[in-house]
């Protein structure tokens, strides 16, 4: 990895647990979900100082591009490449791609797409969340009648 640039992996932790950037062979890559970007767009922008690109990333490039529209469309220095998004990457070892601008980039990947236990922590918060919402609105409507 070269250190002209900074990764940004904007995606949920659950993402992130499966399928990751190996900090072993690189270091210039941060993990900031994508509702904590508007907490450290000015520190991003100041690491512009050290390097020459900052590169958000995600799944598949369209929460990329929103962070990128809402907070940095100004900025020409961070970039939103497709070939860069995980959907186009291994899910283990060295990855060599060609960005938009015709340059070679190599990130290394760890993780899989295997089903773990945070994933399944999410689904039953999220059920849950939904059984008390459900709950609440028929508690709701019998008082009120």
């Amino acid at each position: 990895m070269n250190s002209k640039y900074i990764l940004v992996d904007i995606r949920k932790s659950d993402e992130v647990f499966s399928k990751h950037f190996d900090g072993k062979n690189m270091t210039n890559f941060y993990n900031i979900p994508m509702n904590m970007i508007r907490f450290n767009v000015e520190g991003l922008e100041s690491h512009l100082q050290y390097v020459e690109k900052i590169f958000i990333i995600c799944q598949s490039g369209a929460r990329s591009q929103f962070i990128k529209d809402k907070y940095f469309k100004d900025n020409d220095k961070v970039i939103v490449d497709k070939a860069l998004q995980f959907k186009n990457l291994n899910t283990k070892g060295e990855n060599t791609i060609t960005l938009s601008n015709g340059e070679k980039m190599t990130v290394f990947v760890n993780g899989s797409f295997a089903f773990n236990l945070y994933n399944l922590t999410r689904i039953i918060q999220l059920m849950l969340g939904s059984i008390i919402i459900m709950c609440s609105t028929l508690l709701w409507n019998n008082c009120s009648s």
